[in-house]
């Protein structure tokens, strides 16, 4: 201990007695350690950390698959399914469906669209969370009329000051008096999507014919599996109910599956591979940084041989020497470390403010003791890793050869090999970050320059949701919805508006199958056409910028009463009339007795949900005759978007002050929503490739440095000779060109086989893009000729006496 003391004490020494070198090391670690920890608080939390729930381990989504017939993998369940599910499955201890739920609040301030989800009473089993106020929701209340609410913590302070009378106390949504019966306590999150409050769910929450229909996929569904029993159990029964169901439906339930994942699975996955690319990414800029470091200490130590030959020459033992060495780069990391820290505290703030709304379990993201703990670690093994090389190399300091300062000897040789391995790893290290980045630019670019067939720019969407209380029938709300339409085409800054159902990039859409005149029936639902449908008003195609192909769009005359009217896109029509012309065709909603839809156009395809996603087969409905509880109102503008709000809020309230507006957004807002992820993922690779580049560079102009220094006297002898400067100056690029190719061939094969991990982030670009390698390397070896340009030219500036002098 007392060595170690001591040890400690000679290393504080020589930090302070080499600022600008310990500063040098303490950034460069701060940052490596800082971003390794800022991305491991993420990963900790969305991969590794077990959902805030008792016994989250037992929480699953159960899913209907029916890839067997080439559906979806992950479908809703129908009202039939989950009362089976309910009945025939007892290895699940509770049973929840999830509805979306948008009421309006009303009686209390300024009205407002809030956020809620309509769950069964096994809600409250499936969390094992009870409510801090009042009582959860008991199976009784699912034989109500559903008014009766629990509202979240943050909602009672919010709207509701915290009134501790809140329990029994009424409320209006939707312009319906709803008692609240709870108020959840104030640290719970719900589990897969965020909510304000939670009303029952009830026989009323659907219609009767969707309560009745196999067709009709409107709920998700969350369980919790009994203690007593294991997965596999749960598979057996689930497939004997699937066995069950597609005897009762063979057509529609036709290769039915169910799939039980596991919450956190649920929640972590579509994030899990952009975590992990990212912590490889601040994994090997840490190594980058750690290998520089090194590099740095290796410099260094050829100042401190004297040093150490004179301990060792009065006593010291080399295990001694090499622990005093190891201490003093242990106690550079350690301090690193503490930096690093900092740096992640103001890191993990950066990220949470650059994630995409609706990132799962973003408020729980923080830097607390365990990660603080890993940081720590990191920073010692950092230490360890970056001091090892140099500690190793300084201990074995020839003691006759250090004493009498001579030069150009094996030592020094091999020290100088040592750093030139060193950089050819960085550099190949250097070289599959930035690939990573270069991957992630060109497919960014890719994306931004697809055609989502629909304007973006200039066009405001204002969302719209009406209370059933105050409009009961489509009628009403249609007016309403017009009323809006009309007085804003009044205005001078309009340029086109029109409505609908879904607004593109609005994360919901839903679809439906259907029947085409004079076709068979379909044997079951694998055969059936589908196509989503979305319905508009007249107008809507020019306010967002649709373009229509052939035929006509909707018209004033098709309204209620009139023959029904459909459009549909290039999609549906090339998948379904390969052929032949569908204008005039007619279609019905999987019914052979109608009512029957004629198409009366067709519009140019659209990616309505994200500029990566492809195309979908559409249909298009007339507002005015398949009526929506929601509607969108969609303006292009002559200017800024942003300039209308005032008025259309003015507009809203001057038709309906209890009306409050569900969302108001420009398209470009929506769209960079969209592709915020591919951009964040970008923005960070891109800084991480800059740094290891920068650093990359930093190594190459040391080794060549400290090459030029060592040469000195031999370069001198060759001037002396009749070396002219060009001479020289091919002789010291030579070595750092051929350090650079070997760590371009190096990082090229390592690149090569990394990024595979990026596949699943990349958008129409394969991993081994050849274009995106090759310009990575020319820039790489580029950086690495400039930086040992600069040194190379000092050497054609060496004065052949001096250096003749210096040799002898």
């Amino acid at each position: 201990m007392d060595g170690l003391r001591q040890d400690l004490r000679h290393a504080w020494r020589m930090m302070r007695r080499s600022p600008g070198f310990t500063l040098t090391v303490l950034l460069t670690l701060g940052i490596g350690i800082g971003a390794n920890t800022a991305i491991f608080s993420f990963v900790d939390t969305l991969l590794l950390r077990p959902l805030p729930y008792p016994d989250s381990d037992r929480m699953v989504m159960v899913w209907q698959d029916f890839t067997a017939t080439r559906g979806p993998e992950r479908e809703w369940f129908t009202p039939p399914d989950l009362r089976d599910l309910r009945e025939r499955v007892s290895t699940l201890e509770a049973i929840t469906p999830l509805v979306g739920w948008g009421p309006s609040l009303t009686g209390v301030g300024e009205p407002e669209q809030l956020t809620g989800v309509t769950v069964a009473a096994g809600w409250f089993a499936v969390t094992r969370v009870q409510p801090a106020l009042g009582r959860p929701f008991v199976d009784d209340d699912e034989r109500g009329d559903g008014r009766i609410v629990v509202l979240s913590h943050g909602l009672w302070q919010r709207r509701f000051g915290g009134d501790a009378g809140i329990i029994g106390r009424t409320i209006r949504l939707n312009d319906e008096e709803h008692e609240v019966v709870g108020v959840m306590p104030p640290a719970f999150r719900p589990p897969l999507q965020p909510a304000e409050l939670w009303r029952p769910f009830t026989t009323s929450t659907f219609s009767q014919g969707c309560n009745n229909s196999r067709g009709c996929y409107v709920l998700r569904v969350m369980a919790r599996l009994r203690d007593d029993v294991g997965a596999g159990a749960l598979r057996t029964e689930l497939d004997a109910l699937a066995a069950a169901i597609r005897e009762d439906a063979p057509g529609e339930k036709a290769g039915l599956r169910f799939v039980a994942i596991p919450l956190h699975e649920q929640l972590a996955g579509p994030v899990k591979p952009a975590l992990l690319a990212l912590l490889g990414a601040v994994g090997l800029l840490l190594l980058i940084a750690c290998i520089n470091i090194a590099n740095l200490l290796l410099a260094r130590s050829a100042a401190r041989e004297r040093e150490v030959a004179v301990r060792t020459a009065i006593g010291a033992r080399r295990p001694a020497i090499l622990r005093q060495l190891l201490v003093e780069s242990t106690l550079l990391g350690l301090a690193g470390g503490a930096l690093g820290a900092l740096v992640s505290l103001w890191g993990v703030i950066a990220l949470k403010a650059m994630s995409p709304p609706g990132t799962p379990r973003l408020d729980e993201v923080a830097v607390d003791g365990r990660i603080l703990l890993f940081a720590m670690a990191l920073a010692a093994v950092t230490g360890v890793v970056f001091g090892l090389a140099p500690a190793l190399q300084l201990s074995r300091t020839d003691l006759t050869r250090a004493l009498r300062e001579a030069t150009g000897n094996r030592a020094s040789t091999a020290r100088h090999n040592l750093r030139s391995a060193l950089v050819v790893g960085e550099i190949a290290l250097a070289l599959t970050l930035l690939a990573g980045a270069g991957l992630l630019m060109r497919s960014f670019v890719r994306l931004q320059a697809v055609d989502p067939g629909f304007r973006t720019e200039n066009t405001l969407a204002i969302a719209l949701a009406f209370p059933s209380s105050r409009y009961p029938d489509a009628e009403r709300r249609l007016d309403a919805a017009n009323t809006l339409v009309q007085r804003l085409a009044a205005n001078n800054a309009v340029l086109a508006v029109g409505a609908t159902s879904i607004l593109p990039l609005g994360g919901s859409d839903n679809d439906t199958g259907f029947l085409i005149e004079g076709r068979p029936m379909p044997r079951d639902r694998s055969e059936a056409p589908v196509a989503w449908y979305r319905r508009i008003s007249p107008g809507y195609f020019d306010a967002i910028g649709m373009r229509l192909l052939r035929g006509r769009g909707f018209t004033e005359l098709d309204r209620e009463g009139a023959p029904l009217v459909g459009i549909i896109n290039e999609t549906l029509a090339r998948r379904y009339w390969p052929e032949g012309d569908p204008i005039g065709a007619r279609i019905s909603d999987e019914s052979p007795d109608g009512p029957w839809i004629t198409i009366v156009g067709i519009v140019a395809d659209a990616r309505q949900n994200g500029p990566d996603q492809p195309a979908r087969g559409e249909l298009f409905l007339p507002l005015a005759q398949v009526p929506s509880p929601f509607v969108t109102v969609v303006v292009h503008t002559a200017g800024d978007p942003r300039a209308l709000v005032p008025t259309v809020r003015a507009e809203v309230s001057s038709i309906d002050p209890m009306l409050p507006l569900a969302g108001v957004t420009t398209m470009d807002e929506a769209l960079r929503q969209a592709t915020a992820l591919p951009r964040l993922y970008l923005s960070f690779f891109a800084f991480f490739a800059l740094i290891a580049l920068a650093l990359a560079a930093i190594g190459i102009y040391g080794v060549t440095a400290y090459a030029v220094a060592q040469r000195t006297p031999e370069i001198g002898v060759r001037m002396a000779l009749g070396a002219d400067s060009r001479a020289v100056l091919r002789l010291v690029l030579r070595q750092a060109i051929i350090l650079v190719s070997a760590g371009l061939l190096i990082g090229t094969a390592l690149a090569i086989g990394l990024s595979r991990l990026l596949a699943n982030l990349l958008f129409d670009l394969s991993p081994t893009d050849p274009p995106t390698f090759v310009a990575i390397a020319i820039v790489l070896a580029v950086v690495g000729v400039v930086a040992s340009w600069l040194p190379a030219r000092r050497a054609t500036r060496v004065d052949p006496l001096r250096a003749l002098r210096t040799e002898t």
